[in-house]
């Protein structure tokens, strides 16, 4: 019966969510970060509900599992960000912009650090999750991840107009 409740509750936010509706061409656009943070808001909700489907997590275990996910999800994003501005440092690099070699060497180490941090975080998520999730769960939680990545890009690929989605993995 909770679980069903959870899965009423997550449907009809996901509903109101996505039932909004979008911006009047004659209107014009809204500012460039908006439509990005509504995308975000639609893929973490789909995410949410997509998650406690299929999982079928228990409302006890949506209350322990949800805090571990969402702080490991946000720290890997932090993570991702100062990556992809190290990166763009050494593509500056290379498109003529010198550095000095010194200061490659540290933008590479950082990288480094940064991708033994991403790893070290993803090993005590997966230890603490183990603790909150059956065996089942997680290797639905290993598939789930590959395959709501697949579903997200498939939503962002249809948004901008790029044709048919693209075919699911399996």
């Amino acid at each position: 019966m909770r679980k069903a409740i959870i899965l009423l509750i997550i449907a009809l936010g996901a509903a109101t969510l996505f039932g909004q509706p979008g911006h009047p061409p004659d209107r014009g656009a809204p500012p460039p970060g908006m439509e990005r943070d509504k995308l975000r808001e639609r893929i973490e909700m789909l995410r949410t509900w997509k998650l406690v489907e299929m999982l079928n997590l228990t409302q006890e275990q949506s209350i322990e599992f949800f805090p571990l996910y969402n702080t490991f999800e946000s720290e890997q994003e932090l993570r991702n960000k100062q990556q992809g501005k190290l990166l763009d440092r050494l593509e500056k690099h290379l498109d003529g912009f010198e550095l000095e070699e010194k200061t490659v060497s540290t933008i590479l180490d950082s990288l480094i650090e940064i991708k033994q941090a991403q790893y070290e975080a993803e090993l005590e998520f997966y230890e603490k999750a183990s603790e909150v999730l059956t065996i089942e769960q997680q290797a639905a939680f290993a598939l789930f991840r590959r395959k709501f990545a697949e579903e997200v890009k498939n939503i962002i690929d249809a948004g901008r107009g790029h044709g048919m989605p693209r075919p699911e993995n399996k």
